[in-house]
């Protein structure tokens, strides 16, 4: 499983790397000291398989837009840049007929800027 994030794009891109399905039970996003899921616009909780070898993109722009804390409309770009963020994924699945679930999990600090420049 891999995953990786466009802050310009605001695309999540998560992969399976194995050749046996994947069930994603749920994902989440890491903003400050907040955790937010990640729903799909049709449910409140996100799951889906995803084929052997495959991956998928995934806009997050709506969820980012309901994280409360990310209103920076009277922001600088030099406050941006030297305000500094904790952000990241958390991916909760399980590999093939197992019932075990498996966690892939990184949070990184970074400037603000990174995030909202484009917006």
């Amino acid at each position: 499983m891999s995953i990786s994030f466009n802050p310009e794009t605001q695309i999540l891109t998560y992969e399976n790397l194995t050749k046996q399905y994947i069930q994603i039970n749920s994902i989440n996003l890491y903003y400050q000291n907040g955790v937010y899921d990640i729903a799909s616009s049709q449910t409140t909780n996100f799951s889906t398989e995803l084929s052997p070898e495959s991956k998928v993109n995934l806009n997050v722009s709506y969820q980012l837009s309901k994280v409360n804390e990310s209103s920076y409309k009277h922001t600088t770009k030099k406050k941006a840049l030297a305000e500094k963020i904790k952000f990241g994924f958390a991916i909760k699945y399980t590999v093939g007929d197992s019932t075990r679930n498996k966690t892939l999990y990184k949070r990184d600090t970074t400037n603000l800027y990174a995030l909202i420049k484009d917006k």
